[in-house]
C-alpha cells in the first residue's frame, strides 16, 4: 500500500513538474516573442536593414556610374544631406522635444510643418548656390542634373521632416516599415528609369530616390491627418515661434555633428581627384553601416522607448577585444565585397580603413553622450557647455593640416582627434560642475 501511494505521489510530482515546465516555457516564448517585436528592437533592426539594402544599390549604381560619375554624385548626396539633416533634422528634434513636455500636439506640429514650409525652400536656394559653385570650379553640370537635384533636395527635406514626425510621435514600427519600403522601391524605380526613360544614370539614380521619398511623404501626411492628432478645435492662434527660436537649441547638437560628417568628402571633393572621393564614399558607406546603433539610440531619447547607455561600461573588457574582432573582420568583408562587386579600382589601403573605423567610433560616443545631455535638459540649464563652435573649428582645421602633411590619411586622424578633445573638454567640465556643486 505505501508503495502504491508513493508511486501515486511521485507520477504527481512529475506531471505538476510537467506542467511547470511547460508553462514556464510558454512564458519565456512569449517574452522572447514580445521582446523581439519591442517598437526599439524593431526600429534598431529596421535601420540596420535599410542600410544594408541602401549599400547593395549604391554598389550597383557605382559599377554603372564609375568613378569619375560616382564622385558628381557623392558630391550632390553630400551637400543634401549636409542642408537635409543639419537643418530639417533639427526641426525634428525640437518637436520630440517639444512633444515629450506638452499636451497640445495639434498646434505643435502645425508650428513644425510651417517651420518645415520655410526650411525647405531657404534650403533650395543654398543648395543651388552649391550646385553653381561646384559647376564653376570643379566640374560643369548640365541642366537637367540641376533639375533633378533641385527635386532631390525638396523630396529629402519633406520626407526627412515625416519621418521625424512618426518618431516625435513613437511611431518607430510605421516609421522602418516606410523605410525598408522605400529602398528597396528606389531600387525598383531605378531600374525601371534606367531602362524605359532617356535618363542618364545619375538623373535615373536621383529620380528614382526622390520620386520614392515624394511617395512615403505623401502617404505619411495622409496618416498623420487621419490619426486625428491634428485637431482645429484644439489649435489657438499663437502659431509661434519662428524657424531660429524654434531651433536654437537642437540646432547645437545636430548641425556641428551633420557638418562635420560631410568635412572629408568635401576636402576631398576639392583638393584630390575625382576618382578618391568615389572609393572613400564606398568605404564609408561599408564603415557607416554600424552609424545606424548610435543614431537610432541618439533619436529615442525623447521616446518612451528610449535606451540609456553608460559610456563608462564601453571600456570593460569585452568590449574593448570585440571592438578590434570587428574592425578585423569589417575590413575583410569590405575587401571581399568590394573586389568581388566592383574591382580593384575601387579599393582603400587597410590602414585607411582602420583609421575611418577608429573616427566612427569616436563619433558614436559623441552622438550618444550629446543627445543625452540634451534630452536631461543639460543645454538649458548650464550643466553641460557643449563646444559645438570649438568642436566645428578643430573637424575643420586639423583635417586641412593633416591632409597637406600625410594626403587622404590625416583627414580621419584630425576628425578623431577633434572628437576626443572636445569628449575630454566636456568629461573635465561636467567633473568641475558636480564638484563645485
Amino acid at each position: 500500500m505505501n508503495s502504491r501511494s508513493t508511486l501515486t505521489q511521485l507520477i504527481d510530482f512529475k506531471e505538476s513538474l510537467d506542467f511547470y515546465l511547460c508553462t514556464y516555457t510558454l512564458e519565456m516564448l512569449s517574452r522572447s516573442l514580445k521582446a523581439l517585436f519591442a517598437p526599439r528592437v524593431v526600429y534598431i533592426g529596421g535601420r540596420f536593414s535599410t542600410l544594408i539594402i541602401s549599400f547593395m544599390f549604391s554598389v550597383i549604381y557605382s559599377r554603372l556610374l564609375g568613378l569619375e560619375n560616382r564622385a558628381v554624385l557623392t558630391f550632390i548626396f553630400t551637400i543634401v544631406s549636409l542642408l537635409v539633416l543639419g537643418f530639417t533634422a533639427s526641426l525634428g528634434l525640437s518637436l520630440r522635444e517639444r512633444l515629450s513636455r506638452t499636451h497640445q500636439p495639434s498646434n505643435e506640429l502645425l508650428i513644425y510643418f510651417k517651420n518645415l514650409l520655410f526650411l525647405t525652400f531657404v534650403l533650395l536656394c543654398t543648395f543651388n548656390i552649391f550646385l553653381f559653385l561646384y559647376s564653376q570650379i570643379v566640374a560643369n553640370l548640365s541642366i537637367k542634373i540641376y533639375l533633378v537635384a533641385s527635386l532631390l533636395l525638396i523630396s529629402s527635406s519633406f520626407i526627412q521632416g515625416m519621418n521625424d514626425c512618426l518618431v516625435a510621435l513613437d511611431r518607430l514600427r510605421t516609421v522602418m516599415l516606410f523605410e525598408i519600403s522605400q529602398v528597396i522601391t528606389q531600387i525598383v524605380a531605378f531600374i525601371i528609369l534606367e531602362n524605359i526613360f532617356d535618363l542618364s544614370y545619375i538623373n535615373a539614380v536621383m529620380f528614382a530616390i526622390t520620386s520614392t521619398y515624394f511617395m512615403s511623404g505623401v502617404i505619411i501626411s495622409i496618416l498623420i491627418w487621419k490619426s486625428g492628432l491634428i485637431q482645429q478645435k484644439h489649435i489657438t492662434d499663437n502659431l509661434q515661434p519662428n524657424f531660429i527660436t524654434y531651433c536654437k537649441d537642437s540646432i547645437k547638437v545636430i548641425l556641428p555633428t551633420i557638418l562635420i560628417d560631410r568635412v572629408d568628402k568635401l576636402l576631398i571633393a576639392i583638393f584630390l581627384p575625382l576618382s578618391t572621393l568615389s572609393r572613400y564614399s564606398i568605404l564609408l558607406t561599408f564603415v557607416s553601416l554600424f552609424r545606424f546603433i548610435p543614431e537610432s539610440v541618439s533619436k529615442m531619447y525623447f521616446s518612451k522607448h528610449k535606451i540609456n547607455i553608460q559610456i563608462r561600461k564601453l571600456r570593460s573588457l569585452p568590449v574593448l577585444i570585440f571592438i578590434p574582432v570587428c574592425i578585423g573582420f569589417g575590413y575583410f568583408l569590405y575587401k571581399f565585397m568590394t573586389l568581388t562587386l566592383l574591382g580593384e579600382d575601387w579599393l582603400m589601403p587597410f590602414d585607411i580603413f582602420l583609421l575611418v573605423a577608429s573616427y566612427e567610433l569616436i563619433r558614436g560616443i559623441y552622438v550618444v553622450s550629446i543627445n543625452r545631455h540634451y534630452a536631461i535638459g543639460n543645454f538649458k540649464i548650464g550643466n553641460f557647455i557643449p563646444s559645438t563652435s570649438l568642436l566645428v573649428f578643430l573637424s575643420i582645421l586639423l583635417p586641412l593640416i593633416f591632409l597637406g602633411l600625410i594626403g587622404i590619411r590625416g583627414i580621419p586622424i584630425g576628425l578623431t582627434l577633434g572628437y576626443l578633445l572636445i569628449l575630454l573638454l566636456g568629461r573635465s567640465l561636467q567633473k568641475h560642475i558636480n564638484y563645485t556643486r
